[in-house]
């Protein structure tokens, strides 16, 4: 055979191939020998071509032309209903929740965007583990999602030719025995465990995944792999050694005897799960009962033993839409799930191993009727019960609670709860309990039920933590969560489930026998512990555990039997004493947790906080907090109300403040352990934590029977009362949506939440970035419940900001007089009323004289302000008493006959016996239950003891004369108190109010009976609605009220005067500073808005159209700039002091200024287009056509250019400015600072180590004030002054002599023309520093010999001059010097760069404007962060710089020009030149005033109207050129005397443009070639009639540019060298080509235009109009003449661009996402992981893709070679954007900013329909974009902000 690898593989393969055809024996025979001995792993020989088995079994695989022609071919054939695609990690699928059964249901997107899902509820996800297409399934999906090609009612195709399949069959029946025999072959010399191999090899993986795209093709392949699979007839022939796949080689026989014996010992080696003594039938489990009859059944084995390999997953997978493999491989698997847990327990990456194992049985268990038939013929449920009883029993450690203690729980530092390795299995068994019949069979199974009770003993008692009172722990221990989500998972997940399915009287069974195991369980537990005091005292109190899961199944399952099955609390027997024993841990675990919120468990630290949090937290409370609380309420119906009430207080250790002594003495020790009472500063909170727990027994209903829609609007009312949230924000919030697992309970809550959510809230829009927030609406704060906000709340300051927003409420809805207080408001606690009757005995606690007693006392000590009750106790303590009125019984005038309860001891507590609970005396205070008759019992006087805590009322003389002997070795006293609980109510009446007898009861009373709750809460309100409520319960309390409101005031007995004078005076201090905070707030307040106010005032121009905008024509001066570094200011130019040139330099450098900016490269005027349409995204198999953009045009008019006139300065060079559309933007902050500070600042910044300051080298420094990205510092205090011209210079200047036949205005003009010859004349090296002009003089005659002191060249900063600037851009000019062609020397190069740099800033900062100077179109401000270009002082620093260019600057090319423009007849020399009508005039303009610097005002404004009269002509020229020769004909006679033309008049747009054609030479109208150059657009003769209206249109779009441009530049010039100012606009409905024209000084502003004037009207000729038009006409004859088309595209350059904007993006992410997902990048050729769209070209991206040849890097510092691998993100920046690029990650849905070296995530343009970000899909909602942001991103773009207004940039290092 080894000749067959000397030729390529593809030649040998159809050698063979033909072979097979003609002789089809031996071609068989040579074939399965090749393939044996390149597969057969004992063959070594062929080892180093094992690589190519892949490529030898897709080329030998079919006879076929190629491997994917074949299965093209094969699938049209298959009848499958199912389509079975198959996918693994990071898949993109579908789930339809209208179509879907089960939760389970997945699609792939084919199937999906061939189905019908229109309006449907679908969500995209990204796949974890892994899964499989369900279409075609109708077990977990509706017929009605099926796509047309499954189902059903799908098109079925003929059957396949068998003659296409015998060469496949081959094949692949040779890769299965070898597949067998490469898995035997691995466990061949391995005797140990750990040394077994866990991988398959890759050439054998690469054989299988080319087995599976052959499986793929559909059904013909799958039904015969099915029956070879299934066959036992062939397995046994197989291992009987009868059989080899049709061919026997000799190598392969002998090979195969070896391994028949390999299996059964690796079978006998594999671990398996040990049985409990739970399961009666053990031998079922048994590893004898592993006899293997097929191929599937060995390789089920092998799956588990190689801890299934994903691609014998992917092949099983794609193997089960054959109803055949499904079943039977379903039964084999449960077979071999007994091996699942060992192996999954020991595994080294047990997450990747848990998706794989879950990735296939979610393909099994989801189907409800083969899940029903494992658990019933298979075992399922007992396998699960095994499996996960293994992993929790597999390392257990002593719970160490007690001394006595022997109970074992889960170890939270085990390997099995540490790796979550229990996952897979829990996971398996929630989805099989999810089918109803299935739990029901769960419930029936004694055996599994027992097991299952023995793992929640186990979880019981989890990471037990003993409380520290001396000193704090040293470590916070590990994986303090793991605990609480092992619990939820392990134990809550298939509690929700089980509970779906008892929803009706038909199952109380089943609940009776859960409920009664869960009984027993907890008794066993109990006693384990040794908590088996009956009276649940047993508990110690410093060693807490928050895992009980036994507890709350036992709590859970009653609620649901009570509120959906109909049981009856006295059903359950439960007495008295088991219910004591039963409270003790949850009574435990809720009392602990407000004692880590007191701080109690502080020296603990995180450990016990953290604990606390995730026991409230929303994805756990449901099982935990709530399943405590229920089981308080349910165990409190069983126990005495009194001992119950008792208990909550001994258990919050706040015993001893239940007495009347004026100090709290201390609390003894008691038997359960508990370290005494807290400490003085945590005693208040505990005392008020007491009430919270029992106020949150008393109205949290939850689990009391209230329905399900209640529900959620209560959880919704407490998760918007503490702050505004998403609608995922609700969601997480919502515990019930974490618990919404499958089916019922899904359906159950869903409806109501959105209806909810619709009806409580209302949605709240921010800014661009902010997400949509739902609110809570006005109305729904009647539902609000502070208690419940409390009891959900994880922090005190979330039931603060409730309090508040409350607060806000009242403000909002006029519910609250302005002069009352936030802190004057109660807590509104909603009255405590018992819902459903079923729980009607939580009255009982209610009618309890041991809380009416906690109640009086708690009133009497705030009345005489003991430090242990708070107002807020005090509040709880006025809302309990209002239900105990509600819940006793109305009093008639002869009074209620109450039955008495008699004391079981003597009232006296000195002869009660010490073990008798204090609880007992507490009874003795009020002799009925019923607060009717005891809020007006008057106490007189209590007797206690100082050894004891306890104390006893004295009601009357009588019991008092009745009382026992008291021992006088005891030393006692008396507190007389002779108050009732009304007496001490009006007194706190008086005291809130303020007034003496505030209370007065009204005239005319009414009785309510259920008296709502006062709006607003305020404490007096509450006290009156409590009176009078109990003047409405009985007659007698009315008596009471009316005659003591008809005394005088009621004072305390033991407050003396003085005393009540200073606690008012006190008080009234107290308020008086509150008043006094408030009004400082609202004054602040007003201070805020007022500056808020003036700051957007300062932002925005003014609206009124009106308003009349000053033109300012003399020169602003910028008096100081202050320094923000030290404070110190400079003036705008500097004064040199000093004798010396030392010194004076020296001066000069210690005043110069510069101006904090940012440097940046950028492409962003390259992107403008003539369209306003946006430019579209262009796929890579797209045929759209990319979009004629300003760079494109300019690049090409360059060449023509380059083409056409010498490329030497001073030619086309100094009339155009290249590739000013690329340059680099400079924007500023605004922040000025002494170059010298500057140094000194960056010399800190370097040193500075904390990263406050984030420097970093090449990327600048943060301005010291702003903190705002820079790099560059700008020169702004060297302004230039007029230089004197020496004497040999003086003697060329022409001398002015003023035409006095002129206009005083004509006379101006020709002066300034005058100026400036004579300026372009003497034009010299400039002096740059202000000197003293007595210095002058004297220093005049040495300037052009000596070296001037210039600042610029002083100053040695990052980026100073233009040059430098394009360097600080990586090269930019060479780069752009190169791609142009163009050579110039160094100077000239500088020049022309520096001019193309200084035309982008004015054109970025045009684009800031929105492309036009008129305020209603100006672009609104979007971002907080402002900066503008500093076009001033940049103007002087290229001044400057041009100026100091060389030593002789030559300006003869710039005196040509100017004769040029000016028609002057002043000698140049003669050279060959671009003709003027083809240069750039805003070029012409920068250069001009570059030339002429220094000047003024006037001249400037008389430059702009010299080369106003040559973009007019241009424009006309421009114009002409579309005209039909008729027209042209038409336009011409209006100045030919031989056609009838009028007087020419330069004013008039008829005479100009006739004069421009009649000047043009003939030959540049050609038809034919005008028609061709000229774009369709343009081509208006052909349809269009030319009036002088749309001429004079079209001339003011063209001229508008270079009027906006000019004002711009003298604005800056001259008003705003600060940058402190803005342009000021044109008011809406003003011409803006006038208001240009009257700022720019060619329009008197004080006089009107004339309405027929047109463009022409603002023209100012230096000489005649007619011989400068036929002069520029005439440079043009001899060009069009050699070239007439290149000729006529040069005269055509001045276009209309359009603002940049992003590319037009769907609206529907779904769209884009379809567009890009599959696509291949045409660079790599390869789908990349990661696509992404330019948002700036439309261009498709490769994101982190190999989309570039790989590069050297020269490091000179190590002087070696680097070798650089660009990525795809990375060149595209350079490319498109100069280093800047926005790109759309199409996976994520993120906007990713690329600028040069870094990257941020800007964020994401789509959101959903709640308005909410999805980044990555994970949740999967449709998308739609957000035009706020899309809006935000392009005003970024605009103005070059992104540095400054995005956080988290990284650098990329070229790795994306």
């Amino acid at each position: 055979m080894a000749y067959l690898h000397k030729e390529p593989i593809d030649s040998s393969a159809t050698m063979l191939k033909n072979l097979f055809v003609r002789d089809r024996e031996k071609g068989q025979y040579l074939i399965c020998e090749l393939l044996d001995l390149m597969m057969e792993p004992k063959h070594q020989a062929f080892i180093e071509r094992r690589e190519d088995l892949a490529g030898w079994v897709k080329a030998l695989f079919t006879t076929e032309k190629s491997f994917e022609e074949f299965c093209g071919k094969v699938s049209v054939y298959d009848k499958s209903p199912y389509c079975g695609c198959v996918w693994t990690k990071d898949f993109v699928a579908y789930r339809c929740k209208t179509c879907a059964t089960s939760p389970c249901m997945s699609v792939c997107a084919a199937c999906f965007e061939k189905g019908n899902h229109e309006g449907h509820e679908y969500n995209i996800f990204r796949s974890e583990a892994g899964g499989a297409c369900d279409c075609g399934d109708a077990s977990v999906m509706k017929e009605s999602g099926f796509c047309s090609r499954h189902g059903v009612n799908r098109v079925v195709p003929d059957d396949l030719p068998a003659s296409l399949l015998t060469l496949p069959k081959l094949i692949m029946e040779r890769i299965l025995i070898m597949l067998l025999h490469s898995l035997r072959y691995l466990v061949k010399n391995s005797i140990l465990e750990s040394s077994f191999p866990s991988k398959i090899p890759d050439p054998l993986c690469e054989s299988l995944d080319i087995f599976i795209e052959a499986i793929k093709c559909g059904s013909p392949v799958r039904s015969w792999v099915a029956d070879l699979l299934l066959s036992e007839d062939y397995y046994h022939k197989l291992t009987a050694n009868q059989h080899f796949g049709g061919v026997v080689t000799p190598d392969m026989k002998a090979y195969h005897e070896e391994c028949l014996n390999w299996l059964p010992e690796a079978v006998k080696r594999l671990p398996m799960c040990y049985i409990p003594d739970e399961i009666q039938d053990k031998e079922r489990f048994s590893r004898s009962k592993f006899v293997y009859k097929n191929l599937l059944q060995e390789l089920m084995f092998w799956v588990c033993r190689f801890e299934f390999p994903e691609h014998l997953i992917l092949f099983i997978l794609n193997m089960l839409p054959d109803a055949r493999i499904k079943r039977e491989f379903a039964r084999y698997f449960v077979q071999h799930y007994i091996f699942v847990a060992p192996s999954l327990s020991g595994a080294l990456h047990v997450d990747d191993y848990s998706n794989r194992i879950v990735h296939i049985s979610v393909q099994l268990f989801s189907n409800s009727e083969l899940a029903y038939l494992l658990a019933k013929e298979e075992a399922l449920l007992e396998m699960f019960m095994i499996s996960i009883n293994f992993m929790v029993t597999k390392k257990l450690i002593d719970s160490k609670t007690g001394e006595s203690d022997f109970h074992q729980t889960v170890s939270v530092q085990g390997d099995g709860l540490r790796n979550n390795a229990y996952w897979a299995i829990v996971s398996d068994l929630v989805n099989c309990l999810s089918h109803n019949e299935v739990a029901r069979l769960f419930l029936n199974n004694d055996d599994s039920l027992k097991i299952w009770m023995r793992i929640l003993t186990c979880f019981s008692g989890m990471n037990l933590t003993t409380r520290q009172t001396d000193r704090h722990i040293e470590y916070d221990p590990q994986n303090i969560l793991l605990a609480f989500y092992s619990e939820r998972e392990a134990c809550a997940s298939p509690l929700w489930v089980v509970l779906d399915v008892l929803r009706d009287a038909s199952n109380l069974d089943l609940s009776m026998k859960v409920i009664e195991m869960c009984k027993e369980t907890i008794i066993e537990l109990l006693d384990a512990l040794g908590a088996d005091d009956p009276k649940g005292t047993g508990i110690p109190f410093h060693r807490v555990s928050f895992h009980y899961p036994i507890h709350r199944y036992f709590a859970l399952f009653v609620a649901n039997a009570i509120g959906r099955q109909g049981l009856r609390i006295s059903d359950l027997d439960i007495n008295q004493n088991l219910a004591r024993r039963l409270l003790g841990h949850p009574m435990q675990v809720l009392c602990t947790a407000h004692e880590i919120q007191c701080n109690m468990w502080v020296r603990n630290g995180l450990n016990m906080s953290t604990q606390q949090l995730a026991y409230r937290q929303s994805f756990f409370c449901t099982f935990f907090i709530d399943a405590d609380l229920f089981m308080l309420q349910l165990l409190s119906c069983y126990m005495s109300p009194d001992i119950f009430v008792s208990s909550v207080f001994d258990r919050c250790r706040v015993t001893n403040c239940l007495t009347v002594e004026p100090e709290t003495p201390p609390i003894q020790q008691s038997s359960h352990g508990a370290e005494g009472q807290p400490e003085p500063d945590r005693l208040h909170r505990m005392f008020e934590s007491a009430f919270t727990l029992l106020l949150s027994v008393l109205s949290i209903q939850t689990q009391l029977g209230i329905s399900d829609k209640t529900i959620i609007e209560n959880e919704l009312v407490a998760v918007l009362s503490t702050q505004n949230w998403t609608h995922s924000g609700l969601m997480e919030h919502i515990p019930q949506c974490h618990d919404m697992h499958a089916g019922e309970k899904s359906k159950r809550f869903t409806e109501p939440l959105t209806k909810a959510i619709d009806e409580l809230s209302v949605t709240v829009e921010g800014d661009a970035m902010t997400q949509t927030e739902y609110s809570l609406r006005d109305e729904a704060w009647r539902r609000y419940d502070p208690i419940f906000t409390t009891h959900r709340a994880l922090y005190k300051k979330n039931v603060q900001q409730a309090h508040t927003n409350y607060f806000k409420y009242l403000q909002r809805c006029h519910k609250l007089p302005s002069s009352i207080l936030e802190s004057s408001v109660w807590t509104p606690y909603c009255s405590i009323r018992i819902v459903d009757e079923r729980y009607s005995q939580l009255n009982n606690l209610l009618n309890c004289r041991t809380l009416h007693t906690a109640i009086f006392m708690v009133i009497y000590k705030y009345l005489h302000k003991h430090t242990a009750v708070t107002e807020q106790t005090l509040c709880m303590a006025i809302t309990i008493l209002e239900g105990a009125l509600f819940a006793s019984p109305r009093e008639n005038d002869d009074g209620l006959e109450v039955e008495t309860e008699k004391p079981s001891s003597s009232p006296n507590q000195k002869t009660s016996d010490r073990d008798a609970e204090w609880q007992k005396m507490l009874t003795m205070w009020f002799k009925t239950n019923n607060m009717t008759t005891n809020i007006r019992q008057v106490i007189d006087q209590v007797q206690i003891t100082w050894q004891e805590t306890f104390h006893d009322a004295m009601e009357t003389d009588e019991q008092l004369n009745n009382q026992p002997e008291v021992d006088p070795e005891e030393p006692e006293r008396c507190i007389v108190i002779q108050e009732s609980i009304i007496t001490m109510l009006i007194k706190l009446h008086t005291r809130f109010s303020g007034v003496k007898n505030s209370f007065v009861f009204p005239a005319e009373f009414v009785p309510d009976l259920d008296p709502p709750n006062p709006i607003p809460p305020t404490p007096v309100k509450v006290i009156e609605k409590i009176l009078l409520f109990a003047a409405s319960k009985s007659p007698h309390n009315q008596k009471v009220i009316v005659d003591i409101c008809g005394t005088a005031a009621v004072s305390s007995p033991s407050v003396s005067d003085d005393k009540t004078r200073y606690e008012s005076e006190r008080e009234r201090r107290k308020q008086a500073a509150l008043d006094m905070q408030q009004r400082l707030l609202k004054e602040f307040a007003s201070k805020q808005k007022k500056f808020l106010e003036q700051v957007e005032m300062d932002l925005d121009l003014p609206a009124d159209p009106e308003a009349e905008v000053e033109m300012e024509t003399n020169v602003v001066d910028d008096n100081r700039y202050d320094c923000v570094i030290c404070g110190a200011s400079e003036d705008s130019t500097i004064n040199i002091v000093g004798s010396t040139d030392a010194e004076r330099t020296n001066s000069a450098k210690s005043q110069i200024m510069g101006m904090v900016a940012l440097v940046q490269s950028s492409s962003l005027l390259g992107f403008r287009t003539e369209s306003d349409e946006l430019r579209p995204l262009r796929p890579v198999d797209s045929n759209i056509k990319p979009t004629e953009t300003c760079r494109k045009f300019n690049r090409e008019h360059h060449e023509n250019l380059k083409m056409k006139f010498p490329q030497e300065i001073g030619s086309f060079t100094l009339g155009t400015n290249i590739d000013w559309e690329w340059a680099p933007q400079v924007s500023t902050c605004g922040h000025h600072l002494h170059v010298s500070c500057y140094h000194d600042y960056m010399k800190w910044v370097k040193r500075d180590e904390t990263g406050y300051l984030r420097f970093e080298e090449g990327l600048g420094f943060q301005c010291p004030f702003c903190r705002q990205t820079s790099n560059l510092v700008v020169p702004c205090n060297v302004q230039q002054e007029r230089p004197v011209p020496p004497e040999s210079l003086r003697k060329l200047l022409k001398p002015h002599v003023p035409d006095r036949t002129l206009s005083m205005e004509d006379q101006d003009f020709q002066k300034s023309l005058w100026e400036i010859d004579n300026l372009i004349v003497s034009n010299v090296p400039i002096r740059t520093i202000r000197m003293p002009e007595s210095q002058v003089n004297q220093e005049s005659s040495s300037e052009v010999e000596g070296s001037p002191i210039d600042p610029v060249r002083m100053i040695d900063v990052n980026v100073l001059s233009v040059d430098e600037i394009l360097k600080a851009c990586q090269d930019s000019t060479e780069a752009i010097l190169a791609e142009n062609r163009i050579v110039l020397d160094k100077d000239a190069t500088m020049q022309l760069t520096s001019r193309g740099v200084f035309q982008g800033q004015l054109e970025y900062e045009l684009c800031t404007f929105g492309g036009t100077l008129l305020l209603e179109k100006k672009p609104p401000q979007l971002s907080v962060v402002q900066r503008k270009i500093p076009i001033g002082p940049l103007f002087h620093v290229l001044a400057k710089t041009i100026r100091v260019t060389g030593d002789k600057p030559n300006n003869e090319y710039t005196k040509k020009i100017w004769n040029q423009l000016t028609g002057s007849l002043l000698k140049v020399k003669e050279t060959s030149d671009c003709p003027l009508l083809m240069k750039d005039p805003i070029a012409l303009l920068i250069e001009l005033c570059v030339s002429i610097y220094p000047f003024t005002i006037d001249e400037y404004q008389t430059v702009v109207r010299v080369l106003y009269n040559l973009s007019l002509v241009q424009a006309l020229v421009q114009i002409s050129c579309k005209f039909s020769p008729e027209e042209r004909r038409a336009w011409k006679s209006n100045v030919s005397a031989s056609l009838g033309g009028i007087p020419f008049d330069a004013d008039k747009l008829d005479c100009l443009l006739g004069q421009v054609i009649a000047c043009l030479p003939k030959s540049l109208f050609n038809d034919d070639v005008a028609e061709k150059l000229m774009p369709p657009s343009t081509q208006c003769y052909t349809s269009t009639v030319w009036t002088s209206q749309s001429v004079q249109s079209s001339l003011e779009e063209v001229l508008l540019q270079f009027m906006r441009i000019s004002s711009l530049l003298q604005f800056h010039i001259f008003e705003n060298m600060s940058t402190k100012s803005q342009f000021r606009c044109a008011p809406a409905g003003e011409n803006e080509l006038v208001y240009l024209a009257k700022y720019l000084g060619m329009l008197d502003s004080a006089s009107s235009t004339p309405m027929d004037s047109s463009c022409t009207f603002f023209a100012k000729w230096p000489n005649s109009p007619k011989y400068v038009i036929n002069s520029w006409c005439k440079e043009v004859e001899t060009v069009v003449s050699s070239d007439r088309h290149t000729s006529l595209q040069l005269m055509n350059r001045h276009k209309i661009w359009k603002q940049p904007a992003i590319v037009d993006l769907p609206e529907d992410y779904t769209n884009l996402f379809t567009k890009f997902r599959d696509i291949t990048c045409p660079r790599c050729k390869f789908k990349p992981r990661e696509p992404c769209v330019c948002l700036m070209c439309g261009q498709f991206v490769c994101y982190k893709g190999m989309c570039q040849h790989p590069r050297d890097l020269y490091n000179d510092k190590d002087k070696t070679r680097i070798r650089i691998t660009p990525q795809g993100a990375a060149v595209h920046a350079r490319h498109c954007g100069n280093g800047t690029v926005i790109l759309l990650h199409i996976h994520n849905t993120t906007v990713i900013v690329v600028r040069g070296s870094r990257s941020c995530v800007w964020g994401t343009l789509y959101l959903d329909h709640h308005g909410e970000e999805d980044r990555g899909w994970k949740r999967g909602r449709r998308l739609v974009i957000k035009p706020q942001r899309l809006k935000l991103i392009n005003y970024q773009w605009l103005n070059h902000i992104f540095d400054n207004a995005c956080r988290g940039w990284t650098r990329h290092r070229n790795q994306m």
